[in-house]
């Protein structure tokens, strides 16, 4: 897998004595072989503060847009979507 963008959107963060919750909004384009992909993805985490600073417990990751981000690159590298969505050619 090559990524070629990945920028953050949003971030939120809530800490209550020794446990925090995060929550990062990133979009992602790359590409993997013959497949490029474009989506924005949501990733939540759970953390505790340890002896030696912060761990994380748990981590979740939902695909937020679009919910079918497949496509196929021709041979001719043009951008044939499987379904509607923001999508975008990887140089």
């Amino acid at each position: 897998m090559r990524l070629a963008k990945l920028e953050e959107q949003e971030f939120e963060a809530v800490v209550e004595g020794t446990t925090g919750i995060t929550r990062v909004t990133i979009a992602l384009t790359g590409r993997t072989q013959d497949v490029l992909y474009s989506m924005r993805v949501v990733v939540a985490r759970t953390w505790t503060r340890r002896e030696r600073g912060w761990a994380v417990l748990a981590e979740h990751l939902s695909v937020v847009e679009p919910r079918d981000f497949t496509v196929t690159a021709t041979a001719e590298d043009e951008v044939v979507p499987r379904s509607p969505g923001r999508l975008r050619r990887v140089e």
